[in-house]
């Protein structure tokens, strides 16, 4: 073998080798992504169970205000027709 092949090869052989190594790291890196990308959803669905149990007593009070006011209205109402009955009669 000439001193040109010999190079060739010794080049070649260094390449596949940096490739492969590349290669491997590429795949941990992947990897590591994607288990970062669970562990980010996780934390996500964590705090939506939060926000949401934190938004579900803040949703029954509304309603319960929004009750209060009803009834309010209601008496007022009453009210009104019966002081329009009384000054009627």
């Amino acid at each position: 073998m000439e001193w040109g092949q010999i190079v060739i090869y010794i080049v070649l052989l260094s390449l596949t080798a940096v490739l492969v190594t590349v290669g491997y790291h590429l795949v941990r890196l992947i990897r590591l992504l994607q288990q970062i990308a669970q562990k980010t959803n996780q934390l996500l669905d964590a705090a939506l169970e939060v926000s949401e149990s934190v938004k579900q007593p803040f949703n029954s009070l509304s309603g319960f205000v929004a009750g209060l006011r009803e009834g309010a209205e209601l008496i007022r109402l009453l009210r009104q027709r019966s002081s329009k009955s009384k000054s009627q009669s």
